[in-house]
């Protein structure tokens, strides 16, 4: 099998984003980290997969489409009004 990862609004920061996996590999996972690329935004990432065999390739298959949110961030603290004891 061949497979890539097809991303939008994420940045892959391990791993690698196509491969080859054959009857010989000692792992069929895909190892991928990611992270969103704006820190407001989620992005996705799906996967196409196709089979190979005797240097034909077979139909493309899709995974389905999974949503990267971004860490949530130190809260925005609300602005501290200054009482004056005499008010």
């Amino acid at each position: 099998y061949t497979w890539t990862a097809i991303t939008s609004g994420v940045t892959v920061v391990g791993g690698t984003t196509s491969g080859t996996i054959t009857a010989a590999s000692t792992t069929t996972s895909i190892d991928l980290q990611v992270i969103t690329s704006n820190p407001l935004v989620a992005g996705t990432i799906y996967f196409e997969v196709s089979s190979v065999r005797n240097g034909c390739v077979g139909n493309t298959l899709s995974s389905g489409v999974v949503t990267v949110n971004p860490n949530p961030g130190l809260p925005i603290p609300s602005p501290v009004k200054t009482i004056c004891s005499e008010n």
